[in-house]
């Protein structure tokens, strides 16, 4: 199968893969977003207590930053159980 592309549209393409990109980050407001992925994990930190977390892969949908991906990770720190018991 062939496929007819016009050359403005290869133009048009080479120009927006050469196109200056902007990674300052996105300002602090309210956006409509799809979410592209999300893990959940746990991971032991050096003093012992028990991290989990939660990262999650945004892809925002429309306005000025059409197709900009947001990283971001929320976590929560639990303290490991102790074999020692404390008296008040």
């Amino acid at each position: 199968m062939a496929l007819n592309i016009s050359a403005d549209k290869v133009n048009e393409i080479n120009d927006a893969a050469n196109a200056p990109r902007d990674f300052a980050p996105v300002p602090d407001g309210k956006y409509c977003a799809s979410l592209v992925s999300a893990e959940d994990s746990t991971r032991e930190a050096k003093n012992g207590n028990t991290l989990d977390y939660i990262k999650c892969h945004f892809k925002l949908e429309g306005g000025e930053f059409n197709n900009r991906r947001e990283l971001r990770t929320w976590s929560t720190a639990t303290a490991a159980a102790s074999s020692t018991a404390r008296s008040a």
